[in-house]
């Protein structure tokens, strides 16, 4: 009986270690199918940097042997040269055995056919086409966060059927990261047949960035193109588009892991500068001023904090039209935070590849698609995006999994000129405000242009120009776009402040209105919270911090006083408040019951914007967190567990929309 259950308990152990090593193992080398290609080919055929009069095809074999390649536009024309092994990386102390042939004097534009033929045989077949001069219609795809390629055979029908000159692909080829070698064997053998057939051009992802990713990549894109030090920011034309693909992960990933200990390491600042710099000379290039588009990609898109600090004030000066990234696995469209900008810049986030899925949501008048960005005007999924450039319209197609099949989410089309828009009905309502106050100011806009189109109100206010951007209710204000033909009746509010009569001046509308005084009045806003007195919330705290932005609307100085209101007693009891000067800033401190709510402010001068600073002085040594005055306990009130539990789903919500902020 002994021995019977020793036995079991061995099977179980062995189990048990078999689980955890298979864990361990890259799902990729799980899951290579040598269906896909003769044993001896580890990766390729596949081809890199395409150029109007010549390309890369590239491939690795097992080991180092006699190797060929045969190509021509047709089988009469068919040229066969010698390919020699050039020796990569060391793999498990071995050299990988890599092949690069690169084709030279090609004709533009032209389909060709090739074979690779190892010397023990086996061999792989595919085509290719050269890039065109000037060509009417050039098509391309971008695509993203491949990872495990779940969707590969959707995908390589949709591109074969779409039939792109190039591909794009914007970061994250691998499930593992470019330091583990086995992690391109699936991308290069199970993708799909499009690699066999059309040229990809790569951004490093997170996931890409390392040795691997730079052997079978970067180094040829270096060698090839428009590239810094590093190769991994690279530049091409082809007909009217000027494309630029950046590496991200030197903000993206090395700041934002450097910062996290404090202060950035000089080492990432050079990085991070070295390619925001590159990328300014790039979009200066006489190649990128005079061609038509300019199209930027990169891994991590506009809704990272750290691409959103660096990059628009580069992209939009450099007058790019459309950013193409990835990074969340989510599709998204916004446009540029600057009203004078507008549509005029795209930031496109797609969706990831890895998985098949297709879904929209454009928002409504009052219901931003993403609650943290008014400029972003569609969220959803998808798989890949077709692109269309012709003349001077690109036309752009989400495209994502339905059915079966990939099919069009949503189509976008950008114009390379000038904005074109209408305005009609124009009223500014009232007459007379305080001041502080705002006017509400409507019209009816229609795009008559080629492309999409930001409505922005511009006002002229005494001589000086302002932007109207969001429209409708405050809180959920948004921009708002328009495509070509499209009309909409927009309103939204203009603060007015100086004293005395304003002229306000739109398209050729006038209209006179008088600021009157206004007494002491505050205003709040964006406000925070965090559970406990740790640096981020303790959800096992029933001490509320608050902090919120407050600001004196009115034209004379004054105090507003923080108070807390009982709802259940009708009560009321004065904060204390912590003055700490009229510049400083603080938090409110408090213990906040469930059913209570906050209001106050500090002593503010006009027009001045502060965080308000208080604390509540609750009496020590009651058993209940608050308690207002000498009242006996409420019945009604819950206990402190309820409080808690009750607080942790609100301060939750509000620490992932606030980040926590103390």
């Amino acid at each position: 009986m002994e021995k019977r259950l020793l036995l079991k308990k061995r099977i179980c152990s062995f189990l048990v270690a078999c689980a955890m090593l298979l864990a361990i193992v890259p799902v990729q080398a799980l899951a290579v199918n040598e269906e896909n290609g003769p044993k001896s080919f580890l990766a390729g055929p596949f081809m890199l940097a395409p150029k109007t009069d010549g390309i890369v095809v590239t491939w690795e074999l097992d080991k180092a042997m006699k190797s060929t390649i045969a190509y021509g536009p047709s089988a009469d024309q068919m040229k066969t040269v010698d390919v020699p092994v050039e020796e990569g990386e060391p793999f498990q102390g071995v050299p990988m055995h890599m092949y690069r042939a690169r084709l030279t004097g090609l004709t533009p534009d032209t389909r060709y056919t090739y074979k690779v033929t190892a010397e023990n045989g086996e061999s792989v077949e595919g085509s290719f086409r050269t890039l065109p001069v000037n060509a009417e219609e050039i098509r391309f795809v971008v695509m993203s966060d491949s990872h495990r390629f779940e969707t590969a055979e959707q995908v390589s029908a949709a591109i074969a059927k779409f039939d792109p000159h190039f591909i794009l692909h914007t970061g994250d080829t691998v499930e593992g990261t470019g330091s583990q070698k086995d992690q391109f064997a699936y991308i290069f053998r199970n993708a799909g047949d499009f690699l066999h057939h059309y040229p990809v051009v790569f951004n490093s992802g997170n996931h890409d960035y390392g040795t691997y990713f730079d052997e079978y990549i970067s180094k040829t894109q270096k060698e090839q193109y428009h590239s810094n030090e590093n190769g991994r920011n690279v530049s091409f034309n082809v007909g009217g588009l000027h494309i630029t693909m950046v590496d991200s992960n030197p903000w993206s990933l090395f700041e934002l892991n450097s910062s996290s200990g404090g202060s950035v390491d000089p080492a990432t600042k050079k990085l991070v500068e070295d390619s925001l710099n590159w990328l300014k000379d790039d979009l200066a290039s006489p190649e990128a001023k005079n061609a038509t588009f300019r199209v930027l990609t990169m891994h991590h898109p506009y809704e990272d904090d750290l691409t959103r600090k660096y990059i628009p004030p580069i992209a939009e000066a450099g007058n790019v039209n459309i950013m193409f990234a990835g990074h969340t696995h989510e599709y998204s469209r916004g446009v540029s935070a600057d009203p004078t900008r507008g549509a005029k810049t795209l930031y496109v986030t797609q969706g990831d590849a890895r998985i098949g899925d297709s879904k929209i949501n454009l928002g409504k008048d009052n219901e931003r698609p993403n609650e943290n960005f008014a400029e972003i005007l569609a969220t959803g999924k998808g798989d890949m995006i077709e692109c269309t450039v012709k003349g001077d319209v690109l036309t752009y197609s989400n495209i994502g999994l339905s059915g079966g099949e990939e099919k069009v989410v949503e189509t976008v089309s950008l114009f390379s000129g000038e904005p074109s828009l209408q305005y009609e009905d124009i009223s500014i309502t009232p007459d007379s405000v305080l001041s502080g106050a705002t006017v509400k100011i409507s019209a009816k806009v229609t795009n008559t242009g080629k492309g999409l189109a930001t409505a922005a109100f511009q006002i002229n206010d005494n001589g000086k120009d302002r932007y109207l951007y969001n429209f409708g209710d405050k809180a959920t204000s948004r921009v708002v776009a328009l495509k070509p033909g499209e009309s909409k009746t927009l309103s939204g509010e203009l603060e007015l402040v100086e004293l005395g009569k304003h002229t306000l001046k739109m398209e050729g509308y006038t209209k006179n209105v008088e600021v009157a005084f206004r007494n002491a009045t505050y205003s709040y806003d964006n406000l925070r919270v965090k559970l406990g007195d740790g640096e981020t919330s303790d959800l096992t705290s029933d001490k509320m911090h608050v902090k919120a932005d407050v600001k004196n609307i009115g034209n004379e100085t004054g105090t507003a006083e923080p108070a807390a209101h009982d709802q259940w007693a009708g009560g009321r009891r004065r904060i204390g408040i912590a003055r700490r000067g009229r510049n400083q800033d603080g938090g409110i401190h408090l213990y906040l019951p469930h059913g209570r709510r906050l209001r106050g402010a500090h002593r503010r001068f006009p027009g001045a914007d502060r965080v308000h600073s208080g604390r509540d002085t609750g009496r020590a040594g009651r058993s209940r967190p608050v308690r207002y005055g000498e009242r006996r306990p409420d019945p009604r009130q819950p206990d402190a567990g309820s409080i808690q539990r009750r607080l942790r789903p609100v301060a939750g919500r509000l620490g992932r929309l606030c980040g926590d902020s103390g």
